[in-house]
């Protein structure tokens, strides 16, 4: 997912993954918000391991860094993008 839609991918493959413990789940999004506190990201990271969160983040999007009070989960992945010139 991406944006709003990142944050819910997060929140329903955390539930799933507390729920199903036997199977593994993998959430990819893009330039999604921060929603959870401290406490959601110890245990999205640590208590399931069954869920991989990769989070990819392009460093001029503002959304990933609004919400400061709280915290991301997740691998970060971030993506510069840097000039290039085609012309001859």
């Amino acid at each position: 997912g991406s944006s709003l839609g990142g944050a819910l991918a997060h929140i329903v493959g955390t539930h799933l993954a507390d729920r199903y413990r036997g199977q593994q789940f993998r959430v990819i999004n893009f330039g999604a918000p921060r929603f959870g506190n401290q406490s959601f990201k110890r245990w999205s990271e640590g208590t399931l391991d069954n869920l991989s969160i990769w989070r990819f983040v392009n460093r001029a999007d503002a959304v990933p860094r609004l919400f400061r009070v709280y915290s991301h989960a997740g691998h970060l992945f971030q993506i510069w993008r840097t000039k290039v010139n085609n012309s001859k």
